[in-house]
This record gives C-alpha cells, sequence and structure tokens, in this order.
C-alpha cells in the first residue's frame, strides 16, 4: 500500500514533511474491489490530514485495505511532519551553514556538528506522539564548526526528530534511537 502523495518531499518511506499551513490527501492507489479503515475508522477511500498552523506537529496514521473477494489485507503507517521549514518563503538551511546529525542511528548519544551559524540556535527533540524530549538553546561564539551532543538514552527506543531552529534556517531531521 503506497500512501505517500505524490510530489511530496519524503524523508524516508513512511515519514513525509510538509508546511504547517497545507492539507494532506493520503489515497491509495488500490481501485476497485477493496475495503479501506483509517485509524479514525473511517471506511472512505481518502484521508484528509491538517494541523492548526500555528507550529511544528507531527501526526502517524495508519491505513488497513482488504480485497473484498480474497479477504487478505494488508497495513500502510506514514508519519506526517508539519514544519515551516517547508513553506514558501521561509529558507531551509542557507548555503553557508552545515549540520550534521550522527551517530544514527545510536543508543540515546547524538552530535550535532555545526558550520557557519552565527545567530542563537534552539535544538528540540521531538517524539513520535509529540512531545518534546530534549531542549537545549546557545550562541555560537563564532561561525566556526561546533559540536553539541544531545542525550536521550532515558528514553524508550524509538523514532524521534531532531529540530533546530536560528535566526537563519529552520532544519528538522528524523533520528533512531536503538
Amino acid at each position: 500500500i503506497d500512501i505517500i502523495p505524490e510530489g511530496s518531499h519524503s524523508t524516508g518511506e513512511d515519514t513525509i514533511i510538509v508546511c504547517v499551513y497545507n492539507t494532506v490527501i493520503l489515497a491509495p492507489d488500490m481501485g476497485p474491489g477493496y475495503e479501506y479503515k483509517w485509524d479514525n475508522h473511517s471506511p472512505d477511500e481518502t484521508f484528509q490530514v491538517s494541523t492548526t498552523g500555528i507550529g511544528f506537529d507531527m501526526q502517524t496514521h495508519w491505513l488497513r485495505v482488504e480485497n473484498e473477494e480474497t479477504g487478505c489485507y494488508d497495513t500502510a503507517y506514514i508519519t506526517i511532519v508539519f514544519s515551516f521549514a517547508e513553506c514558501v518563503g521561509i529558507p531551509s538551511l542557507n548555503s553557508f551553514a552545515f549540520v550534521k546529525i550522527y551517530p544514527n542511528p545510536a543508543g540515546g548519544l547524538f552530535n550535532i556538528l555545526l558550520k557557519g551559524i552565527e545567530s542563537e540556535v534552539s535544538i528540540e527533540v521531538i517524539a513520535m506522539n509529540g512531545q518534546p524530549v530534549y531542549n537545549d538553546k546557545f550562541f555560537p561564539l563564532s561561525a566556526d564548526e561546533i559540536i553539541r551532543v544531545i542525550d536521550i538514552k532515558n528514553y524508550p527506543v524509538g523514532i524521534y526528530f531532531v529540530r533546530l531552529i536560528c535566526d537563519d534556517f529552520i532544519h528538522v531531521e528524523k533520528i533512531i534511537k536503538h
């Protein structure tokens, strides 16, 4: 089952990033003869997803599709990240800045390599349920290369999102804690 909308910015086979002002229509390309059940129990073939537009949001949805004739079924999951970084007119990473998060996956300690950033940086790690698990703010002393370490060892294994915000850009990246 493929429910990732065509033309969307995908960060993996089950995650897309869209502007906070967008509405996403999820529609599997299955054809006739199928029964649909979305996570909100809707039997419709399509599912409309949006957010408030106020700020960053993550939503995970699932779809169960069953072939009415054979009884065979499958389930697909999708995570939609609503981010200002995907909105037109709000820049993502500028051409002079560089961000690298490593190792990924990791056991809970992640390094964030930053270069070319000259304004205050806010780092937030967000769990899949949308709850922040780590926050940090700092002001780089220069635009030279710096490394910040984030520690989420005390949180469950799973997928998290790191959001970096400064005057020049917003950067969101998926990390995996194993």
